[in-house]
Formats: structure tokens, C-alpha cells, sequence
């Protein structure tokens, strides 16, 4: 049959003016299953995030132990360099007073150097007087001379006496200048050599402070990174807690947008005069070959009646034919456009066979429209009826069961 374009765009004209004018309670089941899919969707995302904000958590909780650790071990660094620290200041005056005795004992050295020079000086012309006489030859024998030089035996052994006491109390008091010196000596050389360990010990501690600050500077440079990977890791988790609080928000919103659709829905078919004017079947013959809801992965809809070719396709209520054409994947179809307690509805009748209608044309409940066939995307004959709060649309978002309807 010939299409009524002006018809058409004058009647889409009025629908759209009602639709907005009036804006209808309508609900749609395809909204609803989007919703739902959306609704799905965004708990999965939750998900995900919940798992994320336990996994940052648990890392968080890693690094604030690790920075514990850290502190704890910078804490040890700051004792121990701190007790090499007083150790290289008991050190430094240990050295220093280690220093000053070596001084000390070298001031001793060169006094005992310079009396026992001078002694040994004076022993030695004392020695030269005693042994030498200008009377005497040099070769002459010290006891000749010292014979003639008596007055008698007695002072002659006297004298012999006194000079081997003074001869032998020179050579003590040379000996205990040697000893002194000796042993001031090896008091210098002992005290060198305790220096020498002092400094030793002195360069340890060194190398110790060396070391302590090295690791020291080193847990400070990794606390300052942890600190940022700290910092960093909190910024995610707020991240993620607000990626959480926004799914939940979506959730809930998509929960109150499918009631509110839900309620809709509800209230148009209360709406409904169902003793006066009820959807009936379409057809008086065959069984339900797949009802509305998902199918083979995707959304489904409307009902399809399993009932051989040709078979009286009817008006489920009265109305105004809106199209009787070929659709994509519908085949040969028929719209009708129902206002039942002053919310509208429509139907779609598909895979027919023919209509026996046209645009624009009123039918009443019951009337034959069209036969049944296998047109468009078919796998076998059978009559595919679809109901819209509301007006149909390629996205079929006024879809409902039509189980809803049916008396």
C-alpha cells in the first residue's frame, strides 16, 4: 500500500508534542534490561576497585612497616655515631695528654742527656788530675804517685782508699745517669708506641663514623623515597575510594532510575481499563515459541507465536494503523497506536505474510489486520508481537512484556 508521508510526519509531529507537553509516566523494558546491564557493569568496576583499595591497603600497611623499620634503624645509626663520637673525643684527649707526657719525658731525656754530659765531662778531667802529675811522666804508675805524694803509710793507704771510693762513686753516679736515661728511653718509646695504638684506634673510629654516616645518609635518602611511595600509594587509595564512592553513586542511581521505571511501568498498566477495553492475543491458535527477555545474548523484545503460514493475525486492542510496511529484520509489519485511559500505546505485529491494512486506517479489537507468514529475519513462520508504553522507536526503549497486557 502507498505510504502517507504527511500523514506520517503529522501524527509523529502530534506524538512528539504529546510526549513532551504531557511528559507520560512510560516506563521501558529496554531501558530497564540497559539499566540492568549498566547496573552489572558498574558493581563489576566495584569490584575491581575494592580489590584494588584491599591490594593498596595492604601495600600501604608494607611501607608504613618498612618506615618503622627504617626510623628504627636510623635511630641505631644516630646512638652509634653518637658513641663514636664521645669515644673520638676520649680519644683525642688521650692522644693530646699521650703527646704532652712524650714531651714530657723528652724534656726529662735532654736534661738527663745534658747532666750526664756535663758529668761525664768533669769525670773526665777529675780522672786526668788523678792519674797526671806535672812532676811525673805521663807513663809513671798512679800508686807511685801517689806513694811519694803521702806522708806516711797510713795516709798513703787512706788516700788510695778515698780515691777508689771517689772512683767508685763516680762510676754509680755514671751508671744511674745511664739507667735514668735508659729507662727514660724506653719510657719514650713505650709511650710512642701507645700513641702510635691511640692514633690507630683514632683511624678506626674514624672509619666507623665514616661508615655509620654513609648508612646513615643512605636509610635517609630510602626514607625520603618511602615517604614519597608513601604519599603516592595514599593518593591512589583516595583516588580509588572516590572511584568507589562515584560506582556506588551510579549504582544507586541506576537502582532508583529502574524502580522509578519499574513504578512507571506498573502504574500504565493500572492505568488500564481492563474490563473495558483489555490487550488481547493476536492470534486464537498456536503456543509462545519465546518470550521477552534475553536470548542468544541479547535482548528479545517481544513474544513470538509458533502458528502456521497464513495464519488471522488480530488487533490486540483498538486503534489507529501507524505503519503497514516492510521493516529491516522485521519483514512485512504492522504498528498500531492504542490510547487506553489516556496513555498511549503501541503494538507491533511482525514476519507477516501481508497486512490487510493501511496507515491512518482505525481498527477495532479483534479485527483482522494481516496473516501470518516467515518474512525478514525468520527461522520459520511464526507471528512476533511486540507492546509499547509509549510510542515504538529503533531502540525499542518502550518495549514491555507483553505477558503484562494480555488478557
Amino acid at each position: 500500500m502507498p505510504i502517507n508521508t504527511k500523514r506520517i510526519r503529522l501524527t509523529a509531529a502530534v506524538c512528539l508534542l504529546l510526549l513532551f507537553a504531557t511528559q507520560p509516566a512510560i516506563t521501558d523494558a529496554a531501558t530497564i534490561e540497559t539499566l540492568e546491564e549498566q547496573k552489572e557493569e558498574t558493581i563489576e568496576q566495584q569490584k575491581k576497585h575494592h580489590a584494588q583499595l584491599r591490594q593498596l591497603q595492604e601495600y600501604m600497611a608494607s611501607l608504613e612497616e618498612r618506615e618503622a623499620d627504617i626510623q628504627e634503624e636510623i635511630k641505631e645509626y644516630d646512638r652509634r655515631m653518637t658513641i663514636v663520637s664521645e669515644k673520638r673525643y676520649e680519644m683525642e684527649r688521650d692522644i693530646k695528654k699521650q703527646q704532652e707526657k712524650i714531651e714530657e719525658t723528652n724534656g726529662e731525656i735532654d736534661q738527663q742527656t745534658e747532666a750526664m754530659e756535663s758529668y761525664q765531662s768533669y769525670f773526665s778531667e777529675r780522672a786526668r788530675a788523678m792519674y797526671q802529675s806535672d812532676n811525673i811522666d805521663r807513663g809513671a804508675a798512679p800508686l807511685i804517685k801517689i806513694f811519694l805524694e803521702s806522708e806516711s803509710f797510713g795516709t798513703f793507704i787512706s788516700n788510695i782508699v778515698n780515691q777508689q771510693t771517689i772512683l767508685h762513686y763516680d762510676d754509680e753516679m755514671y751508671q744511674k745517669f745511664v739507667n735514668t736515661n735508659q729507662a727514660l728511653q724506653e719510657e719514650r718509646a713505650n709511650k710512642k708506641e701507645e700513641l702510635t695504638k691511640l692514633n690507630e684506634k683514632q683511624d678506626t673510629l674514624q672509619l666507623l663514623t665514616e661508615r655509620y654516616e654513609a648508612l646513615h645518609q643512605e636509610r635517609q635518602d630510602y626514607m625520603e623515597e618511602l615517604v614519597s611511595e608513601i604519599e603516592e600509594t595514599a593518593e591512589k587509595q583516595s583516588q580509588t575510594r572516590e572511584y568507589i564512592e562515584q560506582t556506588e553513586r551510579q549504582t544507586n542511581q541506576l537502582e532508583q532510575q529502574i524502580r522509578a521505571r519499574e513504578n512507571r511501568a506498573s502504574q500504565a498498566v493500572k492505568s488500564m481499563d481492563i474490563e473495558g477495553s483489555p490487550f488481547i492475543t493476536p492470534v486464537n491458535s498456536g503456543y509462545i515459541s519465546s518470550n521477552f527477555g534475553r536470548r542468544w545474548g541479547k535482548m528479545h523484545y517481544g513474544t513470538d507465536y509458533g502458528v502456521p503460514m497464513q495464519t488471522s493475525v488480530k488487533a490486540a486492542a483498538a486503534g489507529t494503523v501507524q505503519r503497514a510496511s516492510y521493516m529491516n529484520g522485521y519483514g512485512n509489519a504492522v504498528i498500531l497506536r492504542h490510547t487506553i485511559n489516556g496513555q498511549t500505546y503501541e503494538t507491533l505485529y511482525a514476519h507477516l505474510s501481508h497486512d490487510m491494512v493501511e496507515e491512518g486506517q482505525k481498527v477495532r479489537k479483534g479485527e483482522e489486520i494481516a496473516k501470518s507468514g516467515n518474512s525478514g529475519h525468520s527461522l520459520g513462520p511464526h507471528l512476533h508481537f511486540e507492546t509499547h508504553v509509549g510510542t515504538w522507536n529503533g531502540e525499542k526503549s518502550n518495549a514491555v512484556d507483553p505477558q503484562t497486557f494480555l488478557n
